[in-house]
């Protein structure tokens, strides 16, 4: 019974956040698709579905940020399982350093390099945890369970992504992103209340 209940709050978790998620994707991309910045962090990403594709999928680093995370974190223990799924170390430490570096001299001949790598980081953790969020053998139920852990890596994931422009880029529409998902999102639910129950 008390499985039961757990999948069902499961699913409806995932009726209510992929909607969100989409409304969030496609303001972060609204809002930073003109940007040149946008585009080397774009390209981070390709370069590494060009790795994981023809060569390697570079699951080193992602064992690295696993053990990273478990050390650094001990006290979080039984949250450790969900913890390095969710927190990409690499990428947050390679733009803190070069906001350290940033407080002694001229560094920003460089961002362009940073949000490279750090689409490249962010994209691989990704990409890493789904791959090992998947189930060997499907079934309906896995399928909905995948599903749920996949909506929470891409959420972080996004969010990852808005925080790594917050920190590296001047001006950005953090709060905009935010506003125009949240408004696109009541307003899908709202327009599918009236069709369903006013007439």
């Amino acid at each position: 019974m008390k499985n039961k209940i757990l999948f069902l709050l499961k699913l409806i978790f995932i009726i209510f956040s992929l909607p969100f998620l989409y409304f969030l994707s496609a303001s972060l991309i609204k809002e930073t698709g003109n940007l040149i910045e946008f585009k080397f962090y774009i390209w981070g990403m390709a370069t590494f579905t060009f790795f994981y594709i023809f060569f390697w999928n570079l699951e080193v680093l992602f064992k690295f940020n696993k053990s990273w995370v478990e050390h650094i974190l001990k006290f979080l223990s039984p949250f450790i399982r969900i913890t390095y799924h969710i927190l990409y170390l690499p990428g947050f430490v390679l733009i803190f350093i070069y906001k350290i570096l940033s407080l002694f001299w001229k560094a920003d001949i460089f961002k362009d390099s940073i949000l490279f790598f750090s689409g490249f980081l962010f994209f691989l953790h990704f990409v890493n945890s789904c791959n090992i969020l998947r189930p060997r053998e499907w079934s309906i139920k896995k399928f909905f369970e995948y599903l749920f852990s996949w909506s929470l890596v891409y959420f972080f994931f996004i969010l990852s992504t808005i925080l790594c422009f917050l920190l590296l880029l001047d001006l950005f529409p953090f709060i905009k992103i935010f506003t125009q998902a949240g408004q696109s999102y009541i307003h899908l639910w709202k327009t599918i209340y009236s069709q369903l129950f006013l007439f």
